[in-house]
């Protein structure tokens, strides 16, 4: 006989959900993530790299990024955030959107910011969610409708 708040737990981690609901929160972290990667683009034309200056990284300094990986950094985390606004993709997008985010901020804690952060954990929570669109564009007139975006719950409870 197992406990009932065993069977609770195992009841709450195996519910699904219809995540159309997603699809506007995707967006808007999609935007919150292109804007960020656009503030990054503007501070490295403006100001140069973190590194050239005082930085201080959380991680050891051999994995704090060169100027030329910190600048694909970025374009990367633009092209992102691009896939997550269209929805092409969404989920691998902000993972890895999420892990690019943190890595800068653990290699730059001098710029820091509590909204970055949250912005990233976000996009990792949110990659865990079925958030992904289920239309078509092409889809011909007689086509049934798509089914709907269906998955596993944890990532809401997350959320």
């Amino acid at each position: 006989m197992t406990p009932r708040w065993l069977s609770r737990l195992r009841g709450a981690l195996d519910a699904t959900v219809d995540g159309t609901f997603l699809a506007p929160l995707r967006v808007v972290v999609g935007l919150g993530l292109a804007l960020d990667g656009a503030v990054r683009a503007r501070e490295l034309a403006a100001l140069g790299y973190f590194g050239d200056a005082f930085h201080m990284p959380l991680l050891p300094e051999r994995l704090v990024p060169s100027k030329a990986v910190y600048t694909a950094l970025v374009a990367a985390r633009l092209v992102l955030a691009l896939l997550v606004v269209v929805g092409a993709r969404a989920r691998i997008a902000l993972a890895l959107s999420s892990a690019l985010a943190i890595h800068v901020v653990l290699a730059d804690a001098v710029g820091l910011d509590d909204a970055r952060y949250l912005l990233a954990v976000t996009a990792g929570l949110l990659a865990l969610t079925p958030c992904e669109p289920r239309t078509s564009l092409v889809a011909a007139d007689d086509a049934p409708p798509p089914p709907p975006a269906v998955g596993f719950a944890y990532g809401v409870f997350l959320l």
